[in-house]
């Protein structure tokens, strides 16, 4: 016979029991529902907050073989892994600006595009994206930055944008396409904030986990704090006033101290392109009798156009991208491509491609270069491929 004391010892365990279940089911819920929507539930978590990591490492996959016959890809670009393993790449694509409309109301916002790549082929994957409760796309997206923002293990993306690319160059807001936990992307608003946004990186500027952002302006450079849901506030606290413009910017541990340090560049007739080491604890901008230390990269006369960062860890060296700027040489303003190679260790500059006429693919200039296979290489393609020394 039972007694009642063991009855009652039964229950009590069979109801704690329960409880666990449900709480595990409770928390298993969203990803069951990424697997639904992705095929796959997501692994531990091995996203960087470091965009110029989640760049670096999903590239060396990359290959533009079985993209759709005359595929043309625009600046805000990025490859990335879905939580299944598969390749992704996703572009927030530019209707039209002043150079084929003359009016600024008659800009046509962007829109996104997601691929996925299946059996080595690129397959539209659009339909994940809930359109319906998106906001509408940039008129002028500029470039896409890969992190995890809302940190639940899958890659989402924030839009630096700059609006209308004319005077008086009015800006725009920034959009961020971020995972749902039912395994759909949205399309959202990155912050209130309103300006000329060129260029931006990821890092953990507060140490909370979460990815936040370091965003070039036509006048200044900003630091906008994570929320912790993807949304984003410019910080009144941490600022970078040594900065006087930038239009591209990177964060990459350059002098490795296991600290992520900020390359910047914009037009070196207004400002100059440096490297300004991280001092420990992310704060770039320090005090007025205390600023970090600099590096400053030498100019490149008639390309001071700066276009992208790539640090290449085997040789110690710091490569710049570069178009034209007009002022010298003979050049033409934004068009043209030189690739500069900066030796930290001995600060010594090489200009190591130049072509003042280079032209591919309609343009006139390229954006985005990457290591691979012991090559400074064209993101996207073959437009360029220089041996790294």
């Amino acid at each position: 016979m039972v007694s009642l004391k063991s009855c009652t010892a039964l229950s009590a365990l069979l109801a704690a029991t329960w409880f666990v279940l449900s709480v595990l089911f409770a928390a298993c819920a969203p990803w069951s529902l990424l697997h639904a929507a992705y095929g796959s539930t997501p692994a531990q978590n091995t996203i960087s907050p470091l965009s110029y990591e989640n760049r670096r490492n999903e590239y060396q996959h990359f290959s533009t073989t079985g993209f759709p016959t005359g595929f043309w890809p625009q600046d805000a670009r990025s490859v990335f892994k879905y939580p299944d393993g598969s390749l992704g790449y996703v572009q927030h694509t530019l209707v039209n600006g002043p150079w084929n409309t003359a009016n600024i109301r008659d800009a046509i916002p962007g829109a996104i595009l997601l691929l996925k790549q299946v059996d080595g082929v690129w397959k539209d994957n659009r339909s994940i994206i809930d359109t319906v409760n998106s906001v509408p796309g940039c008129i002028h997206p500029r470039k896409a930055v890969a992190a995890d923002f809302n940190r639940d293990g899958v890659m989402d993306f924030a839009f630096a944008c700059h609006g209308w690319d004319a005077p008086p160059f009015p800006g725009e807001r920034g959009r961020v396409l971020l995972s749902q936990p039912n395994g759909t992307y949205r399309l959202n608003y990155l912050s209130n904030d309103i300006d000329f946004n060129h260029g931006a990186a990821s890092v953990d500027i507060n140490g909370d986990g979460y990815p936040d952002l370091i965003v070039s302006a036509m006048q200044s450079v900003g630091i906008f704090i994570n929320n912790r849901s993807g949304y984003f506030v410019k910080s009144a606290t941490h600022t970078i006033p040594q900065i006087r413009r930038a239009m591209h910017l990177e964060l990459v541990d350059v002098n490795n101290d296991g600290k992520a340090d900020l390359l910047v560049g914009s037009h070196e007739w207004e400002d100059a392109t440096k490297v300004i080491l991280n001092p420990g604890d992310n704060d770039f901008g320090g005090s007025r009798s205390n600023r970090p230390a600099e590096i400053i990269i030498p100019p490149v006369p008639g390309a001071g156009t700066i276009v992208d960062f790539l640090y290449v860890k085997s040789v110690n060296s710091l490569y710049v991208l570069r178009t034209g700027d007009g002022k010298s040489n003979g050049t033409t303003f934004y068009a043209g491509m030189w690739l500069q190679r900066f030796d930290l260790a001995t600060r010594v500059s090489k200009v190591v491609y130049a072509d003042p006429n280079w032209f591919h693919n309609n343009r006139k200039w390229h954006t985005w270069i990457v290591e691979k296979d012991g090559f400074i290489m064209s993101d996207f393609g073959r437009s360029i491929a220089v041996p790294i020394e």
